[in-house]
């Protein structure tokens, strides 16, 4: 069977399985102010908001190699930080099944590997717009995300540090009508190297 080449915002040839920390932003569809709203200076999350949340601090309960950092929800998309660890090492019911099928295919047409950012990206997205629609008087389906994501990989101390920084100050920073996504958050995370790898610690 042929696959359609997959159109990836992923850096070719790193294995997104790879340990380590992950600095993710997710946007709204159409940049659209679904997940709430700030005012002085906090969020409040809508009903929408609050399921994302949920479902993001969930993640590690379906996936037993992942753990979560920092974290913030904005009206219009989410920045993170996921923690990837040794894929197998650790495992449940789910990391049984997937280690029986190693790979799968996106209805793109990529293929995803098992345990990989895409895949986790990929399965919260889904329980989210799954969960907000099954709560829905209308037949109509909400269409919440955009699609793909955005990723950084972060390399250093430094890098994490910086990144946490950008993520807590997101809030303030904060430009109604803008989807802080792909330029702002990849700059985010180009920290300057210290040539010490991140080792789980500030």
């Amino acid at each position: 069977m042929r696959y359609r080449r997959c159109n990836s915002l992923r850096m070719p040839g790193y294995v997104y399985t790879t340990p380590g920390m992950y600095f993710v932003t997710i946007n709204a569809r159409h940049s659209r102010a679904l997940f709430g709203k700030i005012q002085g200076g906090v969020m409040y999350p809508n009903e929408i908001g609050q399921c994302i949340i949920a479902h993001w601090y969930d993640i590690p309960s379906h996936h037993a190699h992942v753990t979560m950092d920092e974290f913030q929800l904005l009206p219009n998309h989410l920045h993170g930080i996921i923690v990837l660890q040794n894929y197998g090492q650790r495992g449940n019911a789910d990391d049984d099944i997937h280690r029986e099928m190693p790979t799968r295919y996106h209805r793109s047409g990529c293929q995803l590997r098992a345990g990989s950012l895409s895949v986790i990206v990929g399965a919260f997205k889904a329980g989210v717009t799954r969960s907000i629609n099954q709560k829905r008087a209308s037949g109509r389906k909400l269409q919440i995300w955009h699609r793909n994501y955005h990723e950084s990989i972060i390399r250093s101390n430094i890098g994490l540090a910086r990144v946490r920084q950008y993520i807590r100050n997101n809030v303030k920073n904060y430009k109604a009508g803008n989807a802080d996504g792909a330029d702002d958050s990849r700059k985010a995370g180009r920290a300057p190297d210290d040539g010490r790898p991140w080792h789980g610690g500030e």
